[in-house]
């Protein structure tokens, strides 16, 4: 056997003008409320992927950049260690030709010529004498 309860609501209630304005207001407002927080939902969801791109690119941009600088640097020192300074081992004209091309560049704070025991041979800034750079962590590594 099964039941249905009928609820009755009283009559009295929709016979106010104003309970019927709030019903219909409720009818349009609640299907309008939910679609605007379905736009607002799928909004924040295209910004968030825009971001991602954006950051992307960004981060892609950087990269190449980086790969670049390390590219040219690399052909900036083996140009100098072609000089016949370097290669005579003039360190006093190597030190102004660092200084020289130190001024012309905007990319680098110091050229020189450091030798493999650390002793620092050359460079564009003025350096203590006989500096040695051996105990320095970059170049260790």
């Amino acid at each position: 056997m099964v039941r249905i309860i009928v609820m009755k609501i009283p009559r009295s209630i929709f016979r106010s003008v104003y309970a019927r304005m709030v019903l219909v207001i409720c009818a349009a407002a609640i299907p309008t409320l939910i679609g605007l927080c379905f736009y607002v939902y799928q909004q924040r969801m295209d910004f968030e992927r825009l971001a991602h791109d954006n950051a992307q690119r960004y981060v892609d941009l950087a990269a190449r950049y980086q790969n670049w600088l390390i590219a040219s640097s690399n052909e900036t020192l083996k140009a100098i260690s072609a000089t016949r300074m370097i290669q005579e081992q003039d360190w006093d004209a190597c030190s102004r030709y660092s200084a020289e091309m130190l001024n012309q560049q905007n990319r680098y704070l110091n050229f020189g010529v450091i030798a493999l025991d650390g002793a620092v041979k050359c460079s564009a800034l003025k350096v203590q004498p006989n500096m040695n750079l051996k105990d320095r962590s970059y170049f260790i590594q």
